[in-house]
C-alpha cells in the first residue's frame, strides 16, 4: 500500500464522525487532515477532486477493509452466494457506524454531472467481489455478473438506508431474497447468451472497459 493511500485511509477514518454530521464538506474532511496532524495544504494534492475523491478513497477503503474481513474468515465457504452474501454483509456491518456518511455521499454521486463516477465506483466494488470469490469470466458474463449484482447490492444499500436498526438480521433476509438472482446466470439459453453477448459487449466497450484502471 502507498504511503498517499495509508495517509488517505487514516484521514477519511478520522474525519467520518464529522462527515456523518455535516455531510462531505471542505471542512469535514479537513478535520482529518487536522486529526491526522497533516498539513491541510495538501488536500488538493490528496483530493484533487474535493470530496468527490475523499467519497472514492471512503469507497476504496471499504472495499478493502471487507476483502480483508473475508480473507481473516474461518467459515467453509463453498458456494459462490454463500461467498457474496458474506462480503456484501461484512461491508454492511463496516458501515453500520457511518451510515449517515454513506447517505449524505449518495446524494452528490446521485448528481447527474457525477453519474460516471457513481456507476465506476459501483464496478470497482461488484468487480472486486466477484474477483475475490474466484470468478475467472472472461465471456458475456463477466458484465452480467457485475450488473446482476449491482443490482443485488444497489437494493440491499437501500433497504439498508431505510432501516434504523443496527442488527443486520433482517438486512441479511432481504439479502437471500436478492440473492437469488445471482443463481440465474448460466443458466440461460445458448442464444440468449449469445443475443447477451453483443449487447453487454459493446455496453462494455463505452462503460466498463476502463474501470480497472486509476
Amino acid at each position: 500500500m502507498s504511503e498517499d493511500i495509508s495517509i488517505k485511509d487514516k484521514i477519511i477514518a478520522s474525519a467520518l464522525k464529522n462527515i456523518n454530521f455535516d455531510g462531505w464538506s471542505e471542512n469535514s474532511i479537513l478535520s482529518g487532515f487536522e486529526e491526522c496532524n497533516v498539513d491541510k495544504a495538501k488536500y488538493v494534492d490528496l483530493f484533487p477532486n474535493g470530496n468527490l475523491d475523499a467519497i472514492s478513497h471512503f469507497t476504496s477503503y471499504t472495499d478493502r477493509l471487507m476483502l480483508e474481513r473475508y480473507q481473516k474468515t474461518k467459515l467453509d465457504l463453498e458456494r459462490v452466494p454463500e461467498k457474496i452474501k458474506f462480503l456484501l454483509l461484512a461491508r454492511f456491518e463496516i458501515l453500520n457506524p457511518n451510515k449517515e456518511a454513506v447517505r449524505k455521499s449518495l446524494v452528490i454521486v446521485s448528481l447527474p454531472q457525477n453519474a460516471k463516477f457513481a456507476i465506476k465506483s459501483l464496478y470497482k466494488t461488484t468487480d472486486a467481489i466477484w474477483r475475490t470469490v474466484g470468478d475467472k469470466a472472461t465471456d458475456f458474463s463477466f458484465y452480467t455478473k457485475r450488473g446482476t449484482l449491482a443490482g443485488v447490492y444497489s437494493s440491499t444499500l437501500m433497504s439498508w438506508l431505510g432501516s434504523n436498526d443496527p442488527d443486520l438480521k433482517k438486512l441479511e433476509e432481504f439479502l437471500d431474497r436478492r440473492l437469488g438472482n445471482v443463481k440465474l446466470i448460466g443458466q440461460l439459453s445458448k442464444p440468449l447468451k449469445e443475443k447477451i453477448n453483443f449487447v453487454f459487449g459493446q455496453f462494455g466497450k463505452f462503460s466498463f472497459s476502463d474501470f480497472n484502471r486509476s
